[in-house]
């Protein structure tokens, strides 16, 4: 687990020190259309950079022992052996990098293409088991992003109060500053998130400088929830 632990402590270094850092030169900027365009370009930096992280510790996952790692092998119980790549394998400097790279190849075909919440839906419950209500119970407060064991939900509720919800509303969020002029999120995100989230989601937003603070504390709290379930697991060894 030491792997993970430096990986997450990677994002939350990076979280921490240049995101903060560019919410506070943020504040200083005056002139409301330079700084309109910086906090697109910050928030945006920011939901890549944990989507990224996501996709690392999936990676990471399918090549040591794990509920993920065996999912991802199942996926290959199908495909045909050929001896010839069984020799080139055990043929190699090293056979045990030769398979890493390969079982991280399927990972990469099946996995890492998927919707952005289904990639941390299946991260924490294939990696760190979390059960269905971990995810599924409000526990996210959305006013600032904070998460808790439980939160009271506001209504109406107009933006998913669960980890996963909140974590594809951010993302559906990037998706419209990436791909339209303005900030609108799409149709097909809309859908799925009413559907799937059973939320009433406007479709039009404002960002905001505390919008990025917000998906901050909302990242920070969500690995430092994974950091002490960590340490408790070495405690009971």
């Amino acid at each position: 687990m030491n792997e993970t632990i430096d990986l997450i402590n990677k994002f939350e270094k990076f979280t921490k020190s240049e995101i903060a850092s560019a919410i506070k030169e943020l504040d200083g900027i005056k002139i409301e259309s330079n700084r309109k365009h910086l906090q697109r370009l910050v928030y945006v930096n920011l939901v890549n950079r944990f989507d990224s992280f996501v996709d690392t510790l999936l990676l990471s996952f399918s090549i040591k022992e794990s509920e993920f790692q065996k999912k991802v092998l199942n996926d290959t119980k199908e495909e045909p052996v050929f001896l010839k790549d069984i020799y080139e394998i055990f043929l190699s400097e090293n056979s045990r990098t030769e398979v890493e790279n390969r079982v991280q190849g399927v990972v990469r075909s099946n996995y890492l293409n998927q919707r952005h919440s289904s990639k941390l839906r299946i991260l924490l419950k294939e990696c760190f088991n979390w059960s269905d209500s971990d995810w599924q119970r409000p526990r996210v407060f959305i006013n600032n992003g904070s998460i808790f064991f439980d939160v009271t939900r506001i209504k109406p509720h107009k933006i998913p109060d669960t980890v996963i919800g909140y974590a594809d509303w951010l993302y559906s969020r990037r998706n419209a500053l990436v791909h339209h002029d303005k900030p609108e999120i799409t149709k097909n995100d809309v859908k799925y998130i009413e559907e799937k989230f059973l939320t009433k989601l406007s479709k039009s937003f404002s960002l905001k400088i505390s919008s990025i603070g917000s998906a901050s504390k909302f990242y920070l709290d969500l690995t430092e929830s994974l950091k002490k379930q960590i340490s408790s697991l070495k405690n009971e060894i």
